[in-house]
């Protein structure tokens, strides 16, 4: 996909790097409009008007989203660095310890409250799917 957007010019690519930013707001977005299409004072009906399957999965999805958000914020309180993760090179060795007893008391949790039918691999695959930063 990306070599085909090259052709396209610069803003294309921006706004390809960009897809993982943007996602959660067009998440939100098609999870409102249908519903307040018309508090809004948009005449005639959403266009976008998902199905049952579509709306179920874009709900699981926003509520993964919310989860990886609160941890992020409690991530960075924690740790005082920024919403991205980023850490001042000088408090490098200070934070990762840190850090990475907090990814493995998380996916402790997650495996520990797992559903009934979720293996443990399972488990551990949402916990690394929910976790907001790169470092494991």
């Amino acid at each position: 996909m990306l070599n085909a957007a090259r052709g396209l010019g610069p803003s294309w690519l921006i706004f390809v790097r960009n897809w993982a930013k943007l996602r959660p707001f067009i998440l939100l977005s098609a999870a409102i409009w249908p519903a307040e299409w018309k508090e809004l004072g948009i005449p005639g009906v959403c266009p976008f008007q998902p199905s049952q399957a579509d709306a179920k999965l874009l709900s699981v999805e926003l509520d993964q989203l919310e989860s990886t958000q609160r941890l992020r914020a409690y991530l960075a309180r924690l740790l005082r660095c920024e919403m991205d993760g980023w850490i001042e090179e000088g408090r490098w060795h200070e934070v990762v310890p840190i850090y990475r007893e907090q990814y493995a008391e998380f996916v402790s949790a997650c495996i520990a409250s797992r559903e009934e039918d979720e293996t443990a691999e399972d488990a551990e695959k949402k916990a690394d799917k929910l976790w907001p930063f790169d470092l494991r």
